[in-house]
């Protein structure tokens, strides 16, 4: 789980009187992805089958940004993924099953990449 720092707590207390709440607040919104993510693996007892709807969400933005198709394989979205910022681990985790934490871990990283990349604005350009 995600903690707050140790100079966090200080640094909220200077907001005032709401500090107590908003650090309150915090912890408990730090603590819903954690939640939500244990809820799904207990349920299914499969990182595979709880990490599926992030793999298949990434996969889809790894075709759309590379330019490939619906139908793309392994092999052509492996070769997109450094193109796109990605590492071999990470492509490789929303390619192949999960076998251990390390591949669920480059699997988030892989997803958050890709979901960052294309909100971002566009760089360079003319007038």
């Amino acid at each position: 789980m995600v903690g707050l720092s140790p100079d966090a707590e200080p640094a909220l207390a200077k907001l005032g009187a709401r500090a107590p709440c908003a650090v309150a607040s915090l912890r408990r919104r730090l603590r819903a992805p954690d939640g939500l993510a244990g809820a799904n693996l207990a349920r299914t007892r499969s990182p595979e089958e709880a990490i599926a709807p992030l793999k298949a969400a990434a996969r889809e933005r790894l075709r759309r940004r590379a330019g490939l198709g619906p139908l793309a394989g392994k092999d052509a979205l492996q070769a997109a993924g450094p193109g796109l910022g990605l590492t071999p681990a990470e492509t490789g985790a929303l390619v192949t099953p999960v076998t251990a934490d390390a591949d669920v871990v480059a699997a988030g990283s892989a997803a958050a990449k890709l979901a960052r990349a294309g909100t971002a604005p566009p760089t360079g350009g003319g007038r």
